[in-house]
């Protein structure tokens, strides 16, 4: 394929000469693939697309087996060929990375992409639970350095297509001999998925700097003889972008190791002395940096970033997150007593806008025909509400008003998925609240699993359960906080408590006690008075009016004030 035409037949769209990009016109279908939850392929006349892209697909596959493998254990991970940094925005979200390493021997890629190593504003406002360090490091990944020691995931995304064929050998000596990580993933193109690529030419590649690109059982004897010499690791083959005949656009090889700890430690200990006086490293500031400072043998950091995370013990961290669930609750709680509608379980009532609806000819207005429509075409099931004597309102943490928006935030940490009246969550849990009368009337009944209480006596205060408040305070986190924490916490929050253990049981006043209007009277004169007082005593200026001709002057008390 000529260079110079750089057409990205994969993606649907074309570069001109002049540099300009246009989207494919007049395309037809000819076939659309779905790959399950992965993505879907479009092929037309004249290109194909993947959605999401294909470099999403690959990224998120990366992920998503670091992830299955490592279980939160791995902390250091290197991106060997990493380009344009891209990959990185995926692997902060590994769970227990603690190291990022990116690697690539293009030194002014790496610094134009360093703001995407950058810690954001929000990293400042939601900490992580453990540090980060991110180095972008310009070095030639076929040689060892000791800032690749210690390593557990190396990863190598589209890269060995772009190196000759003879340093290749070099790059897996490397990896497999003296980085030995844990795990190795590398991905590479798909030369049978070429032949469904719409204006495909045999014998070109699919990008002009490609040295080469291997077939599917190519690229599996490739990594077959690298189990040959590597004994100690096994091997999986996956895809993401799966075409026509079940063959994906992008092939991945997945090599795990199983070791003794203690050769893992003798490993990195002599690697490290048997290269510390071979190779150097240094700091490259991230505001000036030209390529002559770049060792020829050794790695140059061109950016490093520290992101912030909580330094917090876990038993401040479990006191500030149980403080932060008791006023959500109190919030809730308020928010409810100032409306009397019904919160529904898992559906709420659709919002009408009446400000721009007009009357018809029967007089009713047209945003009221649509709420009696909307309510009229429900079903009576997709309604779940609880009805208690003396009038209780139900709600799940699915469904909470604007109001206590970040409650629901918090409370629930789970993907998104639909809720139906057939598949619900056995981990839901139902709070409820019951208005009472007196104290006397609260019903301390047996309550069905997962059902909890907060009772409202007199529209004046609250009466929390020590059971409810401890599964308010404990959804979906990570782990349970005993009772006698919380009850230390929100004891001095409560006007009076009674009982311990599960029995015990705080009041939450929740209305301020308002002042009658001859004490409002009183406090304002007092106000004034206090006000006159201080004015009398100052020493700055002071404005006078003359109540002949209302001409307003100014009176110096001090003239030597400034």
């Amino acid at each position: 394929m000529d260079p110079s035409s750089k057409k990205n037949i994969i993606h649907g769209t074309s570069v001109s000469e002049n540099g300009e990009t246009t989207l494919c016109e007049n395309r037809m279908l000819r076939q659309k693939i779905e790959d399950g939850s992965n993505g879907t392929l479009c092929i037309y006349d004249d290109s194909i697309i993947f959605s999401p892209p294909l470099y999403c697909q690959r990224y998120v596959k990366v992920m998503e087996m670091i992830i299955s493998v490592s279980k939160g254990v791995f902390t250091k991970v290197v991106d060997i060929g990493c380009a344009g940094l891209k990959f990185f925005r995926y692997l902060k979200n590994v769970p227990g990375i603690q190291e990022i390493l990116l690697l690539d021997k293009d030194f002014h890629i790496l610094k134009d992409n360093e703001y995407r190593i950058k810690p954001l504003p929000a990293d400042f406002l939601i900490l992580r639970k453990l540090p980060l360090n991110v180095k972008a490091v310009c070095g030639d990944g076929r040689k060892y350095d000791p800032l690749l020691s210690e390593t557990q995931v190396v990863t190598m995304i589209e890269l060995i297509e772009h190196m000759p064929l003879s340093e290749l050998p070099d790059l897996i000596k490397c990896v497999f001999k003296d980085i030995r990580p844990k795990l190795v993933i590398i991905t590479t193109p798909n030369a049978d998925f070429n032949k469904f690529i719409p204006g495909y030419i045999p014998g070109s590649f699919r990008h002009f700097d490609h040295k080469f690109e291997w077939t599917a059982a190519q690229f599996y004897q490739w990594c077959q003889g690298i189990l040959q010499d590597n004994s100690d690791y096994s091997l999986e083959t996956f895809g993401c972008g799966l075409g026509p005949e079940n063959t994906y656009c992008t092939q991945m090889a997945v090599f795990l190791r199983s070791t003794s700890r203690q050769e893992d430690l003798f490993s990195c200990i002599l690697k490290d002395d048997m290269t510390s006086d071979t190779f150097c490293h240094r700091f490259v500031s991230t505001e000036s940096a030209v390529t002559s400072d770049i060792p020829n043998n050794g790695f140059c950091i061109v950016s490093e970033f520290d992101y912030p995370f909580d330094v917090r013990t876990q038993d401040e961290h479990d006191r500030d997150h149980t403080l932060a669930r008791f006023y959500d609750l109190k919030a809730y709680i308020c928010n409810s007593e100032q409306s009397s509608e019904s919160y529904p379980v898992w559906e709420e009532t659709p919002e009408v806008d009446l400000r721009e609806e007009t009357e018809d000819k029967t007089g009713q207005w047209k945003g009221e025909k649509n709420l009696e429509k909307s309510m009229i075409e429900r079903k009576p099931e997709d309604i779940v509400e609880r009805k208690v004597e003396n009038g209780s309102d139900a709600t799940c943490l699915n469904n909470l008003t604007l109001a206590t928006l970040s409650l629901k935030n918090q409370l629930q940490e789970m993907s998104p998925h639909s809720y139906d009246n057939d598949d619900k969550d056995d981990n839901q849990k139902f709070f409820f609240k019951e208005y009472v009368k007196n104290e006397d009337a609260i019903n301390h009944r047996a309550v069905a699993e997962q059902e909890y209480f907060f009772y409202i006596v007199d529209h004046k205060y609250a009466i929390i359960p020590m059971r409810s408040l401890s599964a308010w305070v404990n959804y979906s986190y990570e782990q349970e906080i005993q009772n006698s924490l919380i009850r230390l916490v929100v004891g001095d929050k409560c006007f009076e408590t009674s009982g311990d253990g599960d029995e015990w049981q705080g009041k939450l006043q929740l209305w301020e006690e308002s002042f009658s209007s001859d004490e409002y009277e009183d406090t304002e004169a007092k106000d004034q008075e206090r006000w006159f007082t201080d004015a009398q005593s100052s020493s700055l200026d002071k404005t006078d009016y003359d109540d002949s001709d209302n001409i307003k002057t100014t009176v110096h008390l001090n003239e030597d004030w400034g």
